[in-house]
Parts: structure tokens; sequence; C-alpha cells
């Protein structure tokens, strides 16, 4: 090895110390704190948001200490629920469901609460859907259940132009939030949009009217759940701190159905069907 190559290699050396010891300086400066308030829903033009927002912060329903609001981003399963079930702040480190698709992730908690409160049953058997986007009318079904409304006036729906468009499984809650006041207000609306995926701007419209009529009725959110299963609420509660679920009133251990379990049960499912319709055509 030459001395020109030596030099090369020392210098090399010394710039990567150099680095090293920049880099503790770097690691060591505390990251700039950030947060939105309603003035940035005026800023993204959804300033219909901007009181919601307000107050949905100063509440401390939702997590206003984010660099980036997203108000305009359209909201999966996974983070509708977790808005849900921390704005009414009733998620359970220790809830359990079947889902097999929620292990290690950040929402994980928040997915099996809203399954042992009856929120949701997934998208299908064993599978939450956690980055499936959550549809207006998939808002309205979650929110209906979390305060209880049901068998409201349908007529209420007549005001809209696209009421036709509304699932057959989501005419009931989309009832009861209009005639609540709780979707579907403010002069000059027309439709409800129920197909189309909600964006976090109006979750949290929406999040901010249910906490605030759940404050008014004097309504416990748990209490609700416990009455849905036909118990106690010691027996919600119960489920939701011990990883339980209620079924036909009783306390069951909730065993969960691996993702692959599912796929292949779906792979049969399908596999049948086919081998049934080419059965057909050989006839």
């Amino acid at each position: 090895m030459n001395a020109k190559t030596l030099t090369r290699i020392r210098r090399w050396l010394s710039v990567v110390a150099l680095f090293s010891i920049l880099s503790t300086f770097v690691v060591g400066i505390p990251a700039a704190s950030a947060s939105y308030t309603g003035a940035d829903a005026v800023k993204a033009g959804v300033s219909w948001a901007k009181d919601a927002v307000d107050a949905a912060c100063e509440k401390g329903i939702i997590d206003c200490e984010l660099a980036d609001a997203g108000l305009k981003t359209i909201v999966n399963r996974a983070v509708g629920y977790q808005m849900l079930a921390a704005g009414f702040d009733v998620i359970s480190e220790s809830a359990m469901s079947p889902f097999g698709d929620v292990g290690g992730k950040w929402w994980e908690a928040a997915a099996n609460t809203a399954y042992t409160l009856g929120w949701t049953s997934g998208v299908s058997t064993g599978k939450f859907g956690g980055s499936s986007d959550m549809t207006r009318e998939q808002m309205a079904v979650a929110a209906a259940k979390v305060l209880g409304l049901e068998s409201c006036d349908a007529t209420v729906l007549n005001a809209y132009t696209d009421k036709a468009s509304i699932d057959i499984w989501a005419k009931d809650a989309m009832a009861c939030m209009v005639e609540n006041k709780l979707m579907g207000q403010g002069e000059g609306v027309t439709q409800l949009n129920p197909l189309k995926g909600a964006i976090k701007a109006e979750v949290i419209v929406i999040l901010n009217a249910q906490v605030d009529y759940a404050d008014t009725e004097e309504l416990d959110v748990i209490l609700i759940a416990a009455e849905r299963a036909d118990v106690e609420l010691d027996v919600m509660q119960e489920a939701l701190d011990t990883g339980m679920n209620v079924v036909d009133g009783v306390l069951v251990a909730v065993e969960v159905i691996p993702v692959d379990d599912v796929l292949w049960t779906m792979s049969l499912w399908m596999m049948s069907l086919w081998t049934i319709f080419l059965w057909t055509l050989s006839q």
C-alpha cells in the first residue's frame, strides 16, 4: 500500500469521524413541537370544520399535536375507529377481538375495543380491514352504534337527492344521524354522499357533535354497549378489562383468527363456487 493510498484512507476516516461527532449534536437537538388548530382548516379549504377542530382540540378528543393535520385526507377504518374510541376515552389495552390483522398495529387496542363494544364486526370473518377507506355511511353506522341510536324516522332522508344510493344496512343509521342533527346539516346541503370516503375534517365535525350529544343527553357509551349486549355495565367493563367477549349474555374467551386461516377459508369458498360453476356448465 503506497503513501498516496494511505493518505486517502486517513482523509476518509477523518470525514467519518467528523460526521460521527456532528451526529451527536444533531441527536441532542429536540424536535420542534407542532400542532394544528381551526385555522389550518381554513387554509386547507374546509373552513366549515374550523369551529369543530378548535372545539375538539380544546376538549382533547383528538390529537392536535401533529405536524400535518391531513384534514382533507380520506380516513381509513384504522384511523376512524382510533379517533372514535379515543374521542370517547374508552380504549382498553386489554380488549381482545378475533381480528387476525390487528396484532402489533398502533391502532390494535382501538380496533379490539370497538369490537368488544359492538361497534364493528370487521369487514369479513377475522378481518378488521384497517387500511380500507371508511365511507360516510360506514361512519354513520359506527357513530349511531356508539350513541345507541336506532329505529329513526326514515322520511328525514327525503330531503337529500342521493338517498337512493344509501345501502340498506346503513339507512337507519343515516336517518338517525340526520334526525339528531349529527350529519347532513348546513344551509343548502342536499346530498349525504354515503359512498364517498370520509375525510378527516368530516370525521372531526361528526365526532365533536357526537361528544356534545352524549354530554347533553348524559350518555355512557359503555353502558349503551352493555344494554345492546343485554348485560350489566360491570360485565361489559369486565370484558374490556380482561380481554373477554360477551356472547349471549355470557363472558367468553376470544379466539383470534389468523389472517392465513381467513384467506384459506376464502380460497376454499371461491374454489367451491368455481367447481359448482364448471359442473353447471357441463350439465
